[in-house]
């Protein structure tokens, strides 16, 4: 594993002006948490104000941010205002739909948000600001790899809805960078977990809940898909490291995979998860084969970022599941 990370790793985060695009979101708020944590003055874009104040994490620390500025990406000008008010020394942009399902029925709201939405950000700093950007984009903008293990090098091949909605965004981010000589970094990941995530319809939240509730774990899908699985404070560590990187050096559109390189089929998940947990006496899963349109293996090689970057996860797969059904048991058994 990597080695511990300490307050002096980020010292150039102290007084930087942020801004943040997803914070009501896991990974965004994530990053909120940590930046304000080592003395940054943050400012939020969040379409949703009342979805940002019930964020899951009781000790959410909103009231230590700049501003919170309502407003849509999907709007030029709230991304505008944003942009105009925080007068940001770095950007890190986490918004997005996230929701592969939600894609498939609503094809268009998915481009809206995460193609538009990105432009809209993107070009007003190319008019207003020459701040750098992260730009968190995802293993799913290869769609159907025609190759594995997937490198920065691997050619998109999208098809879902989702799929080229971030290949889509992931694109115009690289061509920002390299067109108008940008300071844009793409990152890619696979799935993220960690406390804090309250999304059911992803594969660890979802399962741990079930088997809290004492009910029987569901997979939607067959079981088969292999993915990566990152530790969220990981993950975290490693946007950090691209961003102070970027105060200094300019990345024109420049893609990072990131991944902590444990690639899982979600029944070994499942059976990793009921092993973390032998305490709530988990029932075996129930498999409905009906997720549909899933890529059957994404196995990421995140080796160029490891090394430019000297990065390697802290938290073993096995810690990052006990840490996160721990924080899962104590928040679902308050009842919220």
């Amino acid at each position: 594993m990597g080695k511990d990370v300490n307050m002096s790793d980020f010292e150039r985060y102290k007084g930087l002006r942020v801004l943040v695009t997803g914070a009501s979101g896991f990974l965004g708020g994530a990053i909120v948490r940590r930046l304000i944590d080592y003395g940054a003055m943050i400012w939020c874009l969040e379409r949703d104000l009342q979805l940002f104040h019930q964020r899951p994490l009781a000790r959410f620390p909103w009231r230590e941010i700049e501003d919170i500025i309502s407003g849509d990406l999907r709007d030029y000008w709230a991304c505008e205002r944003a942009i105009g008010e925080s007068s940001p020394h770095i950007v890190f942009h986490c918004a997005a739909m996230t929701q592969v399902g939600q894609s498939r029925v609503m094809p268009l709201q998915s481009y809206q948000t995460n193609v538009m939405g990105t432009v809209n950000l993107l070009d007003n700093l190319r008019q207003m600001r020459p701040t750098p950007i992260i730009v968190s984009s995802s293993d799913k903008a290869y769609g159907h790899p025609v190759e594995e293990p997937i490198s920065e090098y691997t050619r998109f091949n999208p098809v879902h809805p989702y799929d080229t909605s971030k290949a889509a965004m992931d694109l115009i981010a690289s061509s920002y960078g390299k067109y108008y000589d940008m300071n844009v970094a793409i990152t890619r990941c696979g799935n993220i977990y960690g406390p804090g995530d309250c999304n059911w319809q992803r594969l660890v939240p979802g399962i741990f809940r079930d088997m809290i509730k004492g009910n029987a774990p569901i997979i939607r899908s067959d079981g088969k898909q292999v993915r990566d699985y990152n530790y969220i404070d990981d993950i975290v560590d490693a946007y950090l490291l691209l961003g102070q990187k970027m105060m200094h050096v300019q990345y024109a559109g420049c893609g990072y995979i990131i991944s902590a390189n444990e690639h899982h089929s979600v029944l070994d998940m499942v059976k990793k998860m009921r092993s973390i947990v032998p305490e709530l006496n988990p029932k075996k899963p129930k498999v409905l084969g009906e997720a549909q349109d899933e890529t059957e293996e994404l196995v990421l090689d995140g080796r160029r970022f490891r090394q430019e970057f000297d990065w390697e996860p802290r938290v073993t797969l096995d810690q990052g599941l006990r840490k996160t059904a721990d924080w899962l048991m104590m928040y679902l058994r308050r009842g919220r």
